[in-house]
């Protein structure tokens, strides 16, 4: 019978190699659009959005690590985490869709940048598994393509379906999340296994979203006459 140690060993190796694979394949379609759009100023917005974001997203994910509730870390870290990269969207009403996208993509990468290098040097301080690296690393690239399709389909569609590839980032990461959680909280290998597969499900999924996403805004930018 497989132990958690295990199942968590063998889903660090699918988010090291199936994860990768699937943040080049994701950033490929993103870049392609966004290269065809107009070129703007993102960075240093960007930059001021993502230290914002961060600071909202540990705020709101402080009272599940004061309770040591390791899943309802992972459920509330995907809410959070997901929505404050949308900050743009309300921040910046002056720009394009086009415009907002960008800024929306460039403050989930700079999130991802900046938590990414806080807990990889965490985890080579203290000499943790070097797997917990390596999955930190793919998830730089997961925070900047689940922003790709969420805010791809806010903009990009109306009514409820504009709020599908945010449901679809929220999940996709609180169970990114949740297999390493489960484990620290001492669930069975069962549930752990489980929530494994699952987010191995939308890994899998999240190629064919960001081309979505990455499509609805490069047509909404081609109606209003923003094409690069």
């Amino acid at each position: 019978m497989l132990t958690v140690e295990v199942i968590l060993k063998y889903y660090f190796a699918t988010v090291t190699v199936l994860g990768g694979l699937v943040v080049l394949l994701g950033t490929k379609y993103t870049l392609r659009t966004w290269r065809g759009l107009p070129k703007t100023k993102w960075l240093a917005p960007s930059l001021a959005m993502a230290l914002l974001a961060l600071i909202l997203a540990s705020t709101a994910e402080l009272p599940a690590l004061i309770l040591g509730n390791w899943v309802l870390l992972a459920l509330i870290a995907g809410v959070a985490e997901e929505s404050v990269k949308l900050l743009p969207i309300k921040l910046y009403r002056e720009l394009e869709n086009w415009g907002k996208w960008k800024l929306v993509i460039g403050t989930a990468f700079l999130l991802g940048l900046i938590e990414g290098v806080l807990y990889t040097s965490a985890i080579v301080l203290f000499g943790e598994n070097i797997y917990l690296a390596l999955v930190r690393i793919v998830l730089i690239g997961f925070h900047t393509i689940w922003a790709v399709v969420s805010a791809g389909f806010l903009l990009g569609h109306t009514g409820p379906r504009r709020f599908s590839g945010l449901a679809f980032a929220i999940l996709a990461h609180a169970f990114y999340d949740m297999p390493t959680l489960a484990g620290f909280g001492g669930y069975s290998a069962n549930v752990v296994a489980a929530v494994a597969v699952v987010s191995t499900v939308f890994m899998l999924l999240t190629p064919a979203m960001v081309k979505r996403a990455a499509e609805l805004v490069r047509t909404e930018a081609e109606e209003r006459g923003g094409k690069g």
